[in-house]
Formats: C-alpha cells, sequence, structure tokens
C-alpha cells in the first residue's frame, strides 16, 4: 500500500492513498477513493468473503485469563483513581 504525507500548517499532516492495495491501481491526484475501493471484494484485501463466519468466531480471545469481582472496598479505592492513575483530589 502507497500512503503520500502532506505537511500542513500547524503540523498537520494527510494520508493520501495513491495506489489500490487490492490491484495496484494508480489514483489521479484528485480522484475519489472511495468508489474504486467499494468495487473490490473483502477478499480481494485478504479476508473472509462477506457473510461467511469462521468456526470458532465466539471463543474468547484469551481462554486462560481468570475473572474475578472486585469487593466494595476495592472498587472504591479503584473509582478513586483516574485512567492516569492519578488520585482525583
Amino acid at each position: 500500500m502507497t500512503l503520500e504525507v502532506s505537511h500542513y500548517a500547524k503540523g498537520r499532516r494527510v494520508l493520501t492513498l495513491t495506489v489500490c492495495p487490492a490491484c495496484g491501481y494508480e489514483f489521479d491526484k484528485d480522484e475519489s477513493r472511495g468508489p474504486h475501493l467499494g468495487d473490490h471484494d473483502p477478499e480481494d484485501f485478504g479476508l473472509s468473503p462477506l457473510g461467511e463466519i469462521k468456526d470458532g468466531h465466539q471463543e474468547p480471545l484469551f481462554p486462560d485469563v481468570e475473572t474475578y469481582e472486585l469487593d466494595f472496598d476495592q472498587r472504591a479505592d479503584f473509582d478513586a483513581h483516574d485512567r492516569r492513575g492519578r488520585v482525583e483530589q
């Protein structure tokens, strides 16, 4: 897959797809990518065919992980921390 990186004011970067990853078609600079990409099937991108569901798709991702419940004191302590691990004042 080929991407072009354009740099704009205030450090803003825009990535533009220049070549179709499924068939290698080279896009014109101002050509819309969506219609072309929409003409491909999922298999063109290495994915399963549309509507096909693999066996075991509902299996847990990590079957060896033990689950446990927090008791009330642990939960209150957990809730007192924000997402960065700092204690709220």
